[in-house]
């Protein structure tokens, strides 16, 4: 990885801000009132004790590889290309509860970097994220069903991000909520899903999959970081049918 990422994170947020800024309640929101009918946990990082380490690092890597890539690719991007990651990252994070990723969903793939050499975006396919008591920890389980490059795994409770600056006189803006998504890819003609390989366990990891999970907007975002082969960063972007 260059040893850019503090430049490179200042260029990402100067791309995303200029062209759409994000309204101000959009990162004010707090998550709905009532009932949660998905499990919850007091653990927030209990999935570290699940992840390999590779998959922690890359985990940890993610603002860096992304803003990275902002910053050495975004300049060369298309019209089209750039309307497309735009419209992905228009809106900022905000809060939400597990029980608003539950249902069907339409996901694609963004591929940034790797052979493409700048992105590729694929048509969206069918995905579905339920409740998931199966896995201690884990609330929600995710299925990419469609598509010849499939994916699933658990969704655990993440951490808070820190607040990135004050909004207003004696206030700071509330941090956006974040999931981490442990899983792995597999292809539509392997029939079976993979599992995730965790550490300690015996076998490959080569198809093990890490991301952020994140609401921006109505949209959701799986943000898979250094995957293995043929990019650098992909998205998975979700929204409703």
């Amino acid at each position: 990885m260059p040893a850019r990422p503090i430049a490179a994170a200042i260029v990402l947020a100067a791309v995303l801000a200029a062209p759409q800024a994000a309204p101000l309640a959009a990162l004010q929101a707090a998550p709905p009132a009532g009932a949660q009918s998905v499990p919850t946990v007091d653990a927030a990082a209990r999935w570290q004790s699940v992840a390999t380490e590779t998959d922690v690092a890359r985990h940890a890597a993610a603002d860096a590889v992304l803003g990275y890539w902002f910053a050495d690719t975004y300049g060369r991007l298309s019209a089209e290309e750039r309307r497309i990651v735009g419209a992905v990252y228009a809106d900022a994070p905000r809060a939400f509860t597990p029980d608003e990723l539950v249902g069907t969903w339409l996901c694609r793939t963004i591929k940034l970097g790797g052979i493409s050499g700048t992105m590729i975006a694929y048509p969206y396919f069918r995905c579905r994220i339920e409740a998931d008591a199966a896995a201690e920890g884990a609330v929600l389980f995710f299925i990419k069903e469609t598509g010849s490059q499939r994916s699933s795994g658990r969704i655990w409770p993440g951490m808070r991000r820190a607040p990135a600056r004050p909004a207003g006189r004696g206030h700071r803006r509330p941090a956006a909520s974040e999931m981490v998504y442990l899983g792995a890819g597999h292809y539509g003609r392997e029939g079976v899903p993979r599992p995730y390989r965790a550490r300690g366990a015996t076998g490959s990891d080569e198809r093990n999959q890490i991301g952020r999970v994140t609401m921006r907007g109505a949209r959701a975002l799986i943000e898979l970081p250094q995957p293995r082969r043929e990019s650098v960063f992909n998205i998975l972007e979700l929204r409703r049918p």
